[in-house]
């Protein structure tokens, strides 16, 4: 797994990935209201946007883009992933762990004042199992803003070890 930054021509990749996420895999977990409204929060123009607000990462395999995810520094800290996805196809074969070993290891480096990773999810029935392998623990409800809907959300958080990070 190679990661490197996100370009502007990897938008639309980033928007049908996310999209296929949830219309393939979160359909038992989200109301088709709740699904649109996901699927309708950023449009091609918004991942552009998100990249000069934060680091933003695309994860490739053999030089072909498979997932994606954005970093935001809250505090100094606090760091967040406000975004990870990984084509639906791919999943089950250590991608999800590979980025997010990565994106620890790259905030350990280039923060090194961080100390812990928070993550919220709009499906914590289909994401919790995979954070919490991860040593990210269920820390409560908050709520996800999208702009035609507030989802009810489950936060997740994981100190930063920096003890056999390589």
């Amino acid at each position: 797994m190679q990661f490197r930054t996100f370009a502007f021509e990897d938008a639309l990749f980033c928007y049908t990935i996310r999209k296929r996420a949830f219309t393939e895999l979160f359909a038992n977990e989200l109301t088709p209201a709740e699904i649109a409204a996901c699927v309708d929060a950023y449009a091609l123009y918004d991942y552009v946007r998100m990249q000069k607000a934060g680091e933003f990462f695309i994860a490739e395999e053999d030089g072909v883009p498979r997932g994606f995810f954005t970093l935001k520094r809250l505090t100094r800290k606090k760091v967040e992933i406000p975004l990870i996805y990984l084509d639906p196809d791919h999943r089950g074969r250590g991608l999800g762990q590979a980025c997010m070993h990565w994106l620890e290891r790259w905030v350990a480096t280039n923060w090194t004042e961080a100390t812990h990773l928070l993550v919220d999810t709009v499906i914590p029935h289909t994401n919790g199992g995979f954070y919490e392998a991860l040593g990210f623990t269920n820390t409560g409800e908050t709520v996800c803003h999208f702009p035609d809907l507030d989802l009810k959300a489950t936060r997740f958080t994981k100190e930063i070890c920096l003890s056999g990070i390589s």
